[in-house]
């Protein structure tokens, strides 16, 4: 007797297989796509060439760009939250869960890496469903360093916001290098070399030094004072705080018009082009920044530099300011632009690099790559305005001064010198 071999059947769970390999091949592919352009200007016909198919049958694995982002977004929120439970189940304290946790979430060879720099540009239940996956990933990250806390092994701090701080670290890793053209400097593994240490002990030596009270309203109030009070300001102010959320490519002039309750007729009196309103966002943001590292180097010590200008960067992102953030938006300009401002980010990196090698010189921090450490500072400023909504001066000053804490001290609550 005969056997009839059903082989659609047998064949399934090879084309399953198949199926699942391709669609791990599109996200890898899609988040460098992302990661050297953003969201917005990603080009899906160069994801499919890297993946080996037309770019008809890329919409077999996605419904377009948004989703295709979506899914990069929520694939990584898995790893991540994998990640989490395997340090919340590792045996010792709730600091060294934490460092353990960190340690795992930098490596470079996870396959597909988190792009959340353009997180608004998702709309409706895809963004909703993202920033439920994001929320829990805080929470359960928070409930950690909250029961290191309980278990004396983490300083007294707000585990919500050490949480997002950790989190912009994470992020930033592997983006870092982009903005400063510093590609060939090994950055993106030189920052995961330190992010662990730098969650544990901070980069001062002695938790007993350095403890400057928090002022960075009061120097933050001069440096508002000084911008202009004309309608080109308010609508610099706007359109960057739009393209920190949403990149470039996903803001328009209607969007921005829309902000400050304006029309496009005001955007072509005082700018030509929306390429020329994204140059003088970014000159804006340069003139802030270079403020800022002015006043942080007036600064009595190293320390006292450092706090001033960790708690400014954050400040200014949180109240009155926006700048522009210094990250890959500016590759939608033209080559020399991206040299010009690539160059003056470098600038104002080695600004800060400086105050802590003087520290080093000093005694007064640890030896540690402060040009890692100083460039993965970035990831926080970037990362904290997209969480914390409306401008409130005293949660933002409340905010800043953790940060500051953060990088300076680290979470971990001994008290003795560190080196």
């Amino acid at each position: 007797m005969s056997r009839t071999i059903d082989r659609s059947a047998a064949g399934k769970p090879l084309r399953d297989a198949a199926r699942a390999a391709r669609r791990a091949a599109v996200l890898e592919e899609a988040c460098a796509e992302f990661r050297r352009v953003g969201v917005a200007a990603a080009d899906l016909a160069a994801i499919a060439r890297a993946v080996g198919v037309s770019r008809a049958a890329l919409y077999n694995y996605c419904a377009g760009r948004e989703d295709l982002a979506r899914q990069c977004y929520l694939e990584s929120l898995g790893a991540l939250q994998a990640l989490l439970h395997d340090a919340m189940s590792l045996p010792g304290m709730g600091l060294a869960k934490v460092a353990g946790f960190v340690r795992e979430a930098i490596g470079h060879d996870r396959p597909i890496a988190a792009i959340a720099a353009e997180l608004d540009l998702l709309s409706g239940e895809a963004r909703a469903e993202v920033e439920r996956g994001q929320d829990e990933l805080f929470d359960r990250l928070a409930a950690l360093i909250t029961a290191g806390q309980r278990d004396g092994s983490v300083r007294a701090c707000d585990a919500a916001i050490a949480a997002r701080t950790i989190w912009g670290l994470v992020f930033w890793a592997p983006l870092g290098e982009l903005w400063t053209g510093r590609a060939g400097e090994n950055l993106a593994a030189r920052i995961g070399a330190e992010l662990p240490p730098l969650v544990e002990r901070g980069i001062v030596s002695n938790k007993a030094r350095g403890l400057h009270p928090a002022e960075a309203a009061n120097l933050l109030a001069p440096i508002l004072a000084a911008r202009p009070d004309d309608r080109i300001e308010e609508v610099a102010r706007a359109a960057s705080r739009l393209f920190n959320r949403r990149g470039v490519e996903g803001v328009s002039l209607d969007d921005v018009a829309a902000e400050v309750g304006a029309t496009k007729g005001l955007f072509y009196h005082h700018f030509k082009s929306k390429t020329a309103l994204v140059r003088h966002c970014f000159e804006r943001g340069f003139e802030i920044y270079d403020r800022l590292m002015s006043v942080a180097e007036e600064g009595a010590d190293s320390i006292e530099q450092s706090r001033r200008a960790l708690e400014l960067n954050v400040m200014a992102q949180l109240y009155g300011l926006h700048p522009m953030s210094l990250n890959i938006f500016f590759r939608c300009l033209p080559a020399e632009d991206q040299r010009r401002y690539s160059q003056r980010a470098s600038a104002l990196l080695d600004l800060s690099v400086g105050f802590a090698e003087r520290g080093m010189a000093a005694g007064l921090n640890r030896r540690f790559d402060a040009q890692a450490v100083s460039l993965a500072s970035a990831g926080t400023f970037l990362f904290l305005g997209r969480w914390i909504e409306g401008e409130d001066l005293d949660r933002a000053e409340r905010t800043a001064a953790e940060v500051a804490d953060f990088f300076l001290y680290g979470l971990t609550a001994a008290a003795e010198p560190i080196d």
